[in-house]
């Protein structure tokens, strides 16, 4: 349970620390669910049902409001709100998910932002309602260069650690990787990064 704050200190607070302390104390609740209440963080981290439930519960109860998705209306996201959003994700992943892997399709659910927008700002897509061109070029390279760091962010965990056969999956549908000679083998800049030699320790267990 986080510390109380004053009035005072909390007018004081950024504002990615305000979304980041109401999301910790989302937490604590679902921690006092009977399925998961009286558990140490190890514990939550070891069930992997702990982390669908937590950022499902998120959304429902503080994320849909704050961006105002809760009901599919369509929205012009504030980018930046937003990437405070996915460091609270990545702090959330590192701290009681299971495996420590990030998906930008998990941070879609999260947040509510259909996955197909998020890869669109990626590509250049941007529905804002800027008129001047200038500005809505600065804004669509803004958004590009911060989804093109949640990717990157994804595929370095996705390197990391035991790899399954999913995760392989993944690099090759959503980074870029490639079989070669018609092996299973993963590469990025012609460098090797999982061989065929490696897949009987590939497959997945859950």
């Amino acid at each position: 349970m986080q510390d109380e704050i004053t009035t005072e200190e909390r007018e004081q607070l950024t504002p990615d620390v305000i979304y980041k302390n109401n999301i910790y104390a989302l937490v604590d609740d679902v921690k006092q669910e009977p399925q998961f209440i009286n558990k140490s963080d190890e514990e939550l981290k070891d069930n992997k049902a702990f982390f669908s439930v937590l950022i499902d519960y998120i959304y429902n109860n503080y994320i849909g409001d704050l961006l105002g998705n809760k009901r599919g209306k369509v929205v012009v996201y504030d980018i930046d709100l937003v990437n405070d959003l996915f460091n609270i994700y990545i702090d959330l992943v590192y701290k009681y998910k299971w495996n420590n892997k990030p998906f930008i399709v998990e941070f879609s659910t999260f947040t509510g932002i259909n996955n197909d927008t998020i890869y669109g700002w990626l590509n250049g897509e941007y529905k804002g309602l800027l008129e001047d061109a200038n500005s809505r070029q600065d804004a669509t390279r803004h958004r590009s260069e911060i989804v093109q760091k949640w990717i990157n962010i994804c595929e370095r965990e996705l390197l990391n650690g035991n790899d399954t056969i999913r995760d392989i999956f993944i690099l090759k549908a959503k980074h870029g990787y490639r079989d070669n000679n018609n092996e299973v083998n993963i590469t990025v800049n012609h460098k090797q990064i999982i061989t065929s030699e490696n897949l009987p320790n590939l497959i997945e267990t859950q």
